[in-house]
């Protein structure tokens, strides 16, 4: 399960992982792209792909460009309209239903659920002895039998 390199011709799997994840312009790129890029069929990409990392090269395409939403609707007060678009999507609609089934919410919802005043945050973070963005939980998913 070989997939191409400048070095040797051939690389592994990661190696398109790393490229696929640099900026939005490559994450958008399609399989069809990749596969020819690592000269092999778009099937064999695929299945080496699902093999190596558990999820198909397009639901991870889509993941990644749900995480960066995630981030922005977080981090930022821009409009979800214009995320939704800064992230990739052309259709609102489609962001929306993405980012609901890969999420399990709304943009809007999650932006609620996050964005929490910057004092209650440092304190949380302080009385969990945490430090921001130490794991992937939110406040409210928090261990179970645990206040943090």
């Amino acid at each position: 399960m070989f997939l191409f390199s400048e070095r040797t011709g051939f690389a592994s799997v990661n190696g398109v992982n790393n490229t696929m994840a640099q900026g939005s312009r490559i994450i958008a790129t399609p399989v069809e792209r990749l596969a020819r890029i690592s000269n092999v069929s778009e099937a064999y990409f695929a299945r080496s792909f699902k093999e190596a990392f558990g999820v198909p090269p397009h639901r991870y395409l889509l993941t990644r460009r749900i995480e960066r939403a995630k981030a922005l609707l977080r981090d930022s007060e821009m409009p979800i309209t214009d995320i939704a678009f800064q992230t990739g999507w052309n259709s609102l609609g489609t962001f929306g239903r993405i980012f609901r089934d890969i999420v399990g919410e709304s943009p809007s919802e999650l932006r609620k659920r996050e964005q929490i005043e910057p004092h209650q945050r440092a304190r949380l973070l302080f009385e969990c002895g945490k430090s921001p963005r130490s794991d992937d939980r939110s406040f409210g998913e928090a261990k179970a039998g645990s206040e943090c």
